[in-house]
């Protein structure tokens, strides 16, 4: 019994073995022919003996048909050598076809969209506020230069980091309950010398909004007046007419709008 139960495992637990790792639970259906009462219940317990084994559960008993449900948990490359181990009078002579179903994988890792800084952008100081979107379900965690970021809002995540004088490079990492992970980067120049200073201007930024409303003017959350409008100043190269501001509203949906500046 046990070299025909080998043989039909052997093309299952082939094609398990290139698409699950190691100890990855493992979906197996069990069908068993031939069995009585009495020997349906030896095959059960045999079955619920074998420590890689979880969740045994006969599914049904028609026509003289056992169908098993188990939750392999060991090594699948080795599921041949447990089932060899199944030594039962009850077995000997029963007809078993082993179905092995590999569960669905989640292999798609968070999306991340950084917000700010825009790419290559030079800046006028050190401390640089970074602000990403991050998708996807089940984020476990994200990290912004190093640096582990709890959300803002949603999918919003925002932090400071320092910089140094020169190129810098700015990367953000998500990563997903199932291990998968994505990082986007950019690079921007800090330069506070003098000289590029007198290439910037100081301008005004104006919205308005809800008091449920969020709104982030170079990365930096920005606070709605009583009549719900807001005005910040910013530092802006001279040949700019108008910046970004990121909104993100209750529900967590985030917009980029481009808004004028004022005097």
């Amino acid at each position: 019994m046990l070299q025909r139960l080998l043989a039909a495992l052997a093309l299952a637990t082939s094609l398990a073995c290139a698409s699950s790792p190691p100890h990855r639970p493992v979906r197996m259906e069990l069908a068993v022919a031939g069995l009585d009462a009495a020997m349906l219940a030896d095959a059960e317990k045999a079955l619920k003996a074998q420590p890689e084994f979880g969740n045994v559960r006969l599914r049904s008993n028609q026509a003289g048909m056992a169908v098993f449900d188990v939750d392999y948990t060991g090594d699948v490359s080795r599921l041949d050598e447990v089932m060899a181990r199944i030594r039962r009078p009850s077995l000997h002579h029963a007809r078993v076809v082993v179905h092995v179903a590999v569960e669905a994988q989640d292999t798609e890792a968070p999306t991340v969209r950084i917000l700010h800084p825009t790419p290559g952008r030079t800046l006028l100081q050190k401390k640089l506020f970074v602000v990403a979107d991050v998708g996807g379900g089940d984020v476990k965690e994200v990290l912004i230069n190093g640096i582990v970021t709890r959300p803002l809002r949603g999918g919003v995540y925002k932090t400071a980091v320092d910089l140094m004088e020169g190129s810098n490079e700015v990367a953000v990492a998500a990563v997903d309950t199932h291990g998968n992970r994505r990082v986007e980067k950019l690079t921007v120049t800090v330069d506070t010398t003098p000289v590029t200073h007198m290439k910037f201007k100081k301008a005004a930024v104006s919205g308005n909004g809800t008091l449920e409303d969020v709104f982030l003017v170079e990365g930096q959350p920005v606070t709605l007046f009583t009549d719900q409008t807001f005005r910040v100043e910013v530092m802006v190269p001279l040949e700019e007419t108008a910046v970004d501001v990121i909104h993100v509203d209750k529900a967590g949906r985030v917009t980029v709008q481009r808004v004028p500046l004022g005097k």
